[in-house]
């Protein structure tokens, strides 16, 4: 087990536990001499758990702390009401940024929404996979188990950044994509908003119902006299195929 020296220069005894750095001897007299006061905890903890939302892990927020990754989660689990000042102070000076980590979350609204609507836009999810570094099997995986790491949300919405406005090469995948109700970004106000209902795809006009302009009465009239198709044509004035496809559309 790796051990620490305490902070007291030319001190060679081993930091205790709980005693941020200082051996016991030392530590007993920075509190004496009123040197060891405790802050209060409740700031230190909501800025731990907005940091674990942007995904850092407990040691990643303990890299530049003097105190380790589980001394971060005991913040959280126990009913912690003060905390040294060091790590305090360093705890509330780490940025909130995102950070790239293979920690799980079963928040994935986000990413099922950009990754529809590219494919909206024609950006087969293959594609996206290759563009993000990542293998098509992380998405099916975090489709079957509800969970996937912050590194691949991140990595899907680097590729959405770049690519959400711009047309993708697969037709197919526009098409597949439509008929299954997906939208474009365009047609949200804001899609990192969670509360935000998907918009409705807006569904085109029906379709004129087409009036067929043979008589079938007279092509009766003409089958029964013994005339094949070419000639029936001729006779009403339309094209052979045009008498083929209405006759397919009519039993249809």
């Amino acid at each position: 087990m790796k051990t620490t020296k305490c902070k007291w220069p030319k001190c060679m005894s081993e930091a205790r536990r709980g005693m941020a750095g200082w051996c016991s001897f030392h530590y007993r007299k920075r509190h004496a001499m009123g040197l060891t006061k405790m802050t209060d905890c409740a700031p230190v903890k909501a800025h731990i758990v907005k940091l674990r939302e942007l995904g850092w892990t407990y040691d990643q927020i303990a890299e530049n702390c003097p105190c380790n990754g589980e001394t971060v989660r005991m913040m959280l689990t126990q009913d912690y009401k003060k905390v040294h000042p060091p790590i305090g102070h360093a705890i509330l000076s780490l940025p909130l940024v995102a950070r790239d980590s293979t920690r799980q979350t079963d928040d994935l609204t986000v990413m099922w929404r950009q990754l529809d609507a590219m494919a909206f836009m024609g950006w087969p999810q293959h594609v996206v996979c290759k563009m993000a570094g990542i293998t098509p099997t992380r998405i099916k995986d975090a489709r079957d188990r509800g969970t996937t790491s912050f590194s691949t949300i991140y990595a899907i919405d680097e590729v959405f950044r770049k690519v959400a406005y711009r047309q993708g090469p697969s037709e197919r995948t526009r098409t597949l994509a439509r008929g299954r109700g997906c939208v474009s970004v365009m047609a949200w106000n804001d899609i990192y908003d969670l509360n935000e209902p998907k918009p409705k795809l807006e569904k085109p006009p029906a379709a004129k119902k087409r009036i067929s302009r043979i008589p079938w009465d007279d092509v009766q009239h003409l089958r029964s006299l013994g005339l094949d198709d070419e000639e029936i044509a001729k006779k009403i004035g339309v094209r052979p195929s045009t008498l083929r496809d209405s006759r397919r559309h009519k039993e249809v």
